[in-house]
C-alpha cells in the first residue's frame, strides 16, 4: 500500500509540473472491462485531468492526462473450485475469491489529429501511458492456502481511438473518443483490455 501512494504522489507532481506550459480540461470515461477482467468486475466510471501545449484551432494536439477510477466486483464471492492429487486419484476440493478493491490511476500521453479544419471535426487519437494499479483480494483453496493480498502493480497500455471535437466559443473546445485500450501488467505479464467512452471539455487560456 505505500508502494502505491508513493507512486500515486509521483505521478501527481510529475503532471504538476507539466501544466505550466499547458491549457487545462476535465474528462470524463466509462470504462468496461473485457474478458477476465470482464467477468469479475462491472463496468465504471473515470475522470482525468488534462493538459495540452496545443492552439485551440491546431489540428495536432498532444498533452498528458492524470485520472482515477476503481472497480467493483460483480457479486461478493466467486466460488470454484481446485484439485488436488492423491495416491489414487484427484480430488476436487472447494475454492473462492472475495475482491474488496480494485483502483487504477492512469498517466497518460494523449495524441489527438483533427481531421478537418473546421469547428466540428471527426478525430483520430493514439494515448500511451502507464497504468499504476492497486487491488485486494483475499482468495481460499480448501486444505491447501487462503491468502488475504493487498498487491501495487503498473501497466503499460495503448489506447487507440476515434471520435470528434466542437468548438464552443474562443476558449472552449468538447471532445469524445472511443475505442479498445490494450494493457499489460509488467508483474505477472498477463494482458488487461477495456473498452473507454469518453468526453471531454477543455478550456484555452488566452
Amino acid at each position: 500500500m505505500k508502494q502505491f501512494y508513493n507512486l500515486t504522489l509521483f505521478v501527481i507532481m510529475l503532471c504538476i509540473s507539466s501544466s505550466a506550459f499547458s491549457q487545462i480540461g476535465v474528462q470524463v470515461s466509462y470504462i468496461k472491462p473485457v474478458k477476465d477482467l470482464g467477468y469479475v468486475f462491472k463496468p465504471t466510471v473515470g475522470f482525468e485531468f488534462i493538459t495540452n501545449n496545443a492552439e485551440i484551432d491546431d489540428k495536432f494536439r498532444w498533452g498528458i492526462s492524470l485520472g482515477y477510477y476503481s472497480f467493483s466486483p460483480r457479486q461478493d464471492t466467486f466460488f470454484s473450485y481446485g484439485t488436488q492429487s492423491g495416491s489414487s486419484s484427484a480430488q476436487y476440493l472447494p475454492a473462492y475469491d472475495i475482491w474488496y478493491a480494485y483502483r487504477v490511476i492512469p498517466l497518460t500521453a494523449t495524441f489527438a489529429y483533427k481531421i478537418l479544419d473546421r469547428n466540428f471535426s471527426p478525430t483520430i487519437g493514439l494515448d500511451a501511458g502507464m497504468n499504476i494499479v492497486n487491488y485486494h483480494q483475499y482468495t481460499y483453496f480448501e486444505t491447501v492456502r487462503s491468502a488475504d493480498v493487498t498487491r501495487s502493480s503498473l501497466f503499460i497500455g495503448l489506447f487507440p481511438n476515434i471520435g470528434a471535437s466542437t468548438q464552443i466559443g474562443d476558449n472552449v473546445l468538447l471532445s469524445f473518443g472511443m475505442g479498445k485500450s490494450y494493457n499489460l501488467d509488467l508483474v505477472s505479464f498477463k494482458p488487461v483490455q477495456l473498452w473507454k467512452f469518453q468526453l471531454g471539455v477543455m478550456y484555452y487560456i488566452d
